[in-house]
């Protein structure tokens, strides 16, 4: 049975695989980042190179946002850069090396994606399905952005899933608990040493196991949710004696968790407030409820009727609780975005391919193809995947967003030496790209003091008194005819 199942979803193993590597590959494998990915793989590399430290990291000196005005980043807790630093230290200062990152925790999100499948269906045959829940997290409009983008929320997905998986294994399977439940605790404290207590909602699981499954007594129940918040509390303490990092985690808490909790700093949408995380998530739901119900309406029409298993509906709701869990409490914050819900989409995907996987099943009994035409439909597949391995070859390394800023930067850092200042007028200062693709690839801060540099670079935002004032302190406009968007001045 094993050998034909294998053979059964073979094609869709192919077909899941392409589309990821349709989706992420091209995106992944261009030059450039969203401005927050810009900033972390800038400040992980600075980590490798000596810049900065661990519980000191250093982005720039010209950081655009007024709540950050030191040399130290305080913004988000280091454990990312501290983990992508090795990746510096392995493969060098190159564009590609948080692409590299980027991939490995794409990949070991979804592998994991399908071990807490496999341990929740203990039959061959639906087990057997685990792409399905790696095909319907990877509809996700948010997750198809943030995964080549190098954002904190990928790392963090990691640690959550690990701890949802050994929480997993602690209450569906019979042997080693108590070392499981102590691993959530473990994987819990490294999300949160990732992006703060966003990613304390697995501690809910048990609670919502109960009331799911009403598997073990309440008491069981209580001490399957304090153990591991006695291993984060423990974990927490010793971190706290350690002086760089008790420093660290305080000004973190009061510059950055504390201000967004109190509305201090950016906030959602005024006219949703509290509720605009939902409006997000609703239009990242879309994809998926599209898929269940054109499934779910060619079963009512080819059999009448809707495959329905009780331990699935139960699996289903479980996991879209753990999921809700994981949403909701973003809708605590004033400060709302919708990649800050990314760590909580891997089990809405889970329960929605639980709801379908019984119509699923039902499909594969009736649609028996011969060995022929499965042969036939997998090279099909295999010329697919072909098709995007060359394509994404074809464009490997090239400018993927930004591209004037690109080809801008380029030419200009021809002039301007690494590990140095360039001049701009104030309103450039405010420029995240700017800034974030100077440091990341050229290692080079911005500054207005006309005596910290002897280069200017200038665009349309600069008014002509500025460039007049500059010509006045003894910069020379540069002939460089090939600039789209700049103009150099050399002193």
């Amino acid at each position: 049975m094993k050998k034909n199942l294998i053979i059964q979803n073979r094609p869709f193993w192919i077909f899941t695989i392409s589309y990821i590597s349709a989706m992420f590959f091209p995106r992944l494998l261009q030059r450039g980042l969203f401005m927050d990915g810009l900033c972390y793989s800038s400040i992980a590399r600075n980590m490798s190179i000596g810049i900065g430290s661990f519980w000191k990291p250093h982005f720039t000196s010209s950081f655009w946002l007024p709540y950050n005005t030191g040399n130290v980043f305080y913004e988000h807790l280091p454990l990312q850069f501290g983990i992508q630093s090795l990746f510096f230290d392995l493969f060098g200062d190159y564009w590609y090396v948080e692409k590299i990152y980027s991939f490995i925790t794409l990949f070991i999100t979804l592998w994991i994606i399908m071990k807490i499948w496999k341990v929740v269906f203990n039959s061959q045959l639906t087990s057997s399905r685990a792409w399905l829940p790696i095909l319907m997290f990877y509809l996700f409009p948010e997750i198809i952005w943030a995964s080549p983008n190098n954002m904190l929320e990928n790392t963090m997905t990691v640690f959550i899933l690990v701890a949802v998986y050994f929480y997993v294994k602690a209450l569906f399977l019979n042997n080693y608990k108590m070392l499981y439940i102590v691993m959530v605790g473990i994987a819990i404290s490294l999300s949160f040493l990732t992006k703060g207590p966003v990613g304390l909602f697995p501690l809910a699981i048990p609670i919502i196991h109960y009331l799911v499954f009403r598997k073990y007594s309440f008491i069981r129940t209580v001490q399957y949710t304090i153990l591991p918040i006695i291993v984060f509390v423990i974990s927490f303490f010793i971190l706290m004696l350690n002086h760089s990092a008790n420093e660290f985690i305080r000004t973190f808490m009061d510059q950055q968790l504390l201000s967004s909790l109190s509305g201090a700093r950016e906030q959602a949408d005024d006219t949703l407030g509290h509720f605009y995380i939902f409006k997000w998530l609703f239009i990242d739901l879309l994809p998926l409820s599209g898929v269940t119900i054109i499934i779910l309406l060619i079963s009512v029409f080819i059999k009448r009727s809707i495959s329905v298993d009780t331990a699935n509906i139960k699996i289903t709701i479980f996991f879209l609780l753990i999921a809700l869990a994981g949403s909701v409490l973003i809708a605590i914050s004033p400060k709302q975005m919708a990649i800050y819900y990314i760590p909580s989409l891997p089990y809405y995907a889970i329960a929605f391919a639980a709801f379908i996987v019984p119509t699923t099943n039902y499909f594969f009994t009736i649609a028996k193809l011969s060995i022929k035409k499965t042969k036939i439909l997998n090279s099909l597949l295999y010329i697919l995947f072909v098709i995007i391995v060359i394509y994404t070859a074809s464009i490997t390394g090239q400018p993927g967003r930004e591209h004037k800023l690109h080809h801008d930067l380029e030419l200009i850092s021809d002039l301007i030496p690494s590990n140095s200042k360039v001049g701009v007028c104030p309103p450039m200062m405010v420029d995240s790209y700017l800034i974030g693709y100077l440091q990341r690839y050229y290692r080079i801060a911005l500054t207005t003091n006309t005596q910290e540099t002897e280069f200017f670079i200038l665009n349309i935002r600069c008014s002509s008194s500025f460039r007049s004032t500059l010509i006045n302190d003894g910069f020379i406009l540069q002939n460089i005819t090939t600039l789209d968007d700049y103009m150099v001045y050399r002193k």
